[in-house]
């Protein structure tokens, strides 16, 4: 309730930029889609929104720009659906000895021959802007 009523204060004095630092961390799902909603209703009106956050799946559907940071540095910078295509839109998660491994593909088509290949517990997906950061950070999960 208290990050609700911090934002609608902000919003009280019809600022140009809005700076949110996390402004969905502790929230229930739904107030997180409420909050989204109303995120996207200021920015349609022309206000712009600066938005940090370790949710990059909230980055991933606010945002029209990202900015990737790991251990203080830049790493990427471009639209969520760019970050995507540069790394391949379609995934293909394999578990082998207990650890996820995800390979991604720019063609459809390509990704189904892999997982034809694949053995069991082998999944076909979207790729995420998540894989992105996973990607570029060079970190395992």
């Amino acid at each position: 309730m208290k990050r609700k009523l911090m934002i609608c204060r902000a919003l009280m004095i019809e600022p140009e930029i809005l700076l949110l630092d996390e402004p969905t961390a502790g929230m229930d799902a739904l107030s997180r889609r409420q909050m989204w909603n109303l995120l996207r209703r200021v920015n349609s009106d022309k206000m712009t929104i600066v938005l940090t956050t370790h949710y990059i799946e909230e980055a991933q559907a606010l945002c029209n720009r990202v900015a990737l940071v790991n251990q203080g540095r830049l790493q990427k910078l471009d639209t969520p659906a760019n970050l995507i295509n540069e790394l391949g839109p379609f995934a293909v998660d394999e578990i082998a000895d207990e650890t996820l491994k995800s390979r991604y593909f720019h063609d459809r088509d390509a990704a189904i021959a892999h997982l034809s290949k694949a053995g069991d517990g082998a999944a076909l997906r979207a790729t995420t802007l998540e894989d992105v950061f996973v990607d570029c950070a060079g970190r395992k999960l």
